[in-house]
């Protein structure tokens, strides 16, 4: 998805339709190809996850572990990456996925949404997380980090339903949005920015107490979006807040990771590209 990622990235951070998904949708092979992988698995169904990985040319197989995982992350790109392409109609699926999603967990009544779901059409009931059975020791087994939450990955979600809710005015796509922002502006909120979200097995996840300089970027784009739409003051206070890590986490030509657990910052010597690229994109 590389080529097309800073036209998409532009678009959800300014909340617009980005100038050049007209020659997006023309001149790049990009575009063909999204819509050859995904159209089969969306085309008549109402809500679907779109697994994240096929098994390569060699492989029979995928491993166990993520056979059946849609990433959250994954699906929300989608949804952007095709409303960039002009092909609306298979985003919906993808975002209402999405949408039922944050509002149907099978154990949590807050607005959250996972890491990850199982792969596949979803209905009105709670979507199913990934899982598989584990023949030695007889058990149903899961990943926790697929279950758990990331900060990074509910603003990713929201940003895929504001694109949606630009592109058809759709009313759901905005509630899911804000119900998505509204669990990180209650459940993740630390001491300058928002923290990384919680981790683990169900109904006792562990709060991740250290922060990412991607996540508030993340939030910061949705958060800031939201107050553009519809003037509520929580989002320009999200966005703000978001902005003070982004703010402490600058090292005048380059962003550390963020925090650790204890609030340090990170170390200086560990850097990720992504968190060079997505902070300049975002903040003017």
């Amino acid at each position: 998805m590389k080529p097309a990622i800073v036209v998409i990235f532009c678009a959800a951070v300014m909340g617009s339709q980005p100038a050049a998904a007209h020659d997006v949708r023309t001149t790049n092979s990009f575009c063909a190809g999204l819509n050859k992988a995904v159209a089969p698995l969306t085309r008549g169904a109402d809500a679907v996850f779109i697994r994240s990985y096929e098994p390569g040319s060699d492989e029979a197989s995928l491993p166990a572990g993520i056979a059946t995982t849609a990433f959250v992350y994954d699906n929300a790109l989608a949804v952007i990456a095709l409303v960039a392409c002009g092909n609306v109609s298979d985003a919906k699926p993808i975002g209402n996925a999405l949408s039922r999603a944050a509002n149907n967990d099978r154990t949590f009544r807050d607005g959250r949404i996972r890491n990850a779901y199982r792969a596949g059409p979803v209905g009105e009931r709670a979507p199913n997380l990934p899982g598989w059975w584990d023949a030695h020791a007889k058990i149903w087994a899961e990943d926790a980090a697929q279950d758990g939450t990331a900060t990074g990955n509910v603003a990713w979600a929201a940003l895929a339903l504001l694109t949606l809710h630009q592109a058809t005015q759709e009313a759901e796509y905005l509630a899911g949005a804000r119900r998505l922002i509204d669990w990180v502006i209650n459940a993740t909120a630390c001491d300058g920015g928002f923290c990384g979200g919680f981790h683990g097995y169900d109904p006792q996840q562990v709060k991740l107490t250290w922060m990412s300089t991607e996540h508030n970027v993340d939030v910061l784009a949705a958060a800031r979006w939201l107050f553009n739409l519809t003037g509520e003051q929580k989002y320009a206070d999200a966005a703000r807040q978001a902005r003070q890590l982004l703010d402490r986490a600058f090292r005048g030509d380059h962003f550390l990771l963020g925090t650790k657990p204890d609030g340090r910052l990170a170390d200086e010597g560990v850097l990720a590209l992504d968190v060079q690229l997505w902070p300049m994109m975002a903040v003017p």
